[in-house]
């Protein structure tokens, strides 16, 4: 089973609030520019880390540990 970021649970919990409000879709759309940032932070540190022997592809690392919980 996947590992879940922060912004993942943060998703699923608005989403058991409703859709049907204006505010919902707002949030969603925070949301999503709050996903693409964490990536990108820990896509970064994991590169950074590889100096160390970790795996050679951060963008690999994140989907495997995360993507299959996104959306």
């Amino acid at each position: 089973m996947a590992q879940q970021t922060a912004t993942q649970w943060l998703r699923k919990e608005v989403s058991k609030l409703g859709t049907r409000s204006r505010f919902y879709h707002d949030v969603m759309e925070l949301i999503d520019e709050a996903e693409k940032r964490e990536k990108e932070q820990i896509t970064d540190a994991y590169f950074e880390g590889k100096n160390y022997g970790f795996k050679e592809n951060a963008e690999q690392y994140y989907n495997e540990t995360y993507q299959t919980q996104a959306q």
